[in-house]
């Protein structure tokens, strides 16, 4: 699934300074968006948002935006991450912010949701993640 939105083709890193928060894109609005572009009609794509239950639609919306705003603060734009970039998360998530490794696993899964397979594979189930 390729994400488009109007943030990636703006570029990704515009805060001028640390102290401003974080402006990630909403995860359903690239998915829809996403959908759209793909041919999906705007009333089957609803469809497809609504197939997530409501808590892992929350833990996984909380996820990327944790992403979101660790790419900015790396000047990487989320929507084009590649292998390395969501490794280099997950690493530091693990090890410099302490998270435990069923939240690391919950971010892997909700970043496979988002981001282009590589290698023939999610990012969730590649060899390296």
């Amino acid at each position: 699934m390729t994400m488009t939105t109007d943030a990636s083709h703006l570029g990704w890193g515009g805060f001028s300074s640390p102290s401003q928060r974080c402006n990630a894109p909403s995860r359903v609005v690239c998915i829809r968006d996403n959908l759209q572009v793909r041919g999906i009609s705007p009333r089957a794509a609803s469809y497809v948002l609504k197939s997530w239950r409501p808590g892992t639609e929350k833990q996984y919306s909380a996820a990327w935006k944790c992403f979101c705003c660790w790419c900015d603060s790396k000047q990487r734009n989320p929507l084009q991450a590649d292998l390395g970039t969501v490794c280099d998360f997950l690493t530091e998530q693990f090890e410099d912010s302490k998270k435990s490794y069923s939240t690391i696993n919950s971010y892997r899964s909700a970043l496979s949701s988002m981001l282009l397979p590589v290698d023939g594979y999610s990012v969730g189930e590649h060899p390296i993640t």
